[in-house]
């Protein structure tokens, strides 16, 4: 299992041993299958937005950032190019 499935794993976890049984004291009564699967739904839309806002630029310096990265990378590209004077040996 990975770092993150037993982060969510814990929290699902610990969240069906403390909450449920606390939430069912006050009058609230909800199982461990509805509290896990509505743990799961909540850990999987804040994992869609972080993604979604991770991966793209969506702020202006985001965006100037992304430009910058861009350069950086041709100016690389270009430096690993070998020059037409060197040999190349096989």
């Amino acid at each position: 299992m990975g770092k993150y499935q037993s982060i969510i794993s814990a929290i699902i976890s610990a969240f069906c041993v403390f909450v449920v049984p606390w939430l069912n004291r006050k009058g609230i009564i909800i199982d461990e299958t509805t509290a896990t699967t509505i743990i799961a739904y909540i850990i999987g839309g804040i994992a869609f937005v972080w993604t979604a806002w991770k991966n793209h630029n969506i702020t202006e310096a985001a965006l100037e950032g992304q430009l910058v990265t861009n350069e950086l990378k041709a100016d690389e590209e270009m430096d690993e190019e070998p020059a037409d004077d060197e040999v190349i040996e096989d």
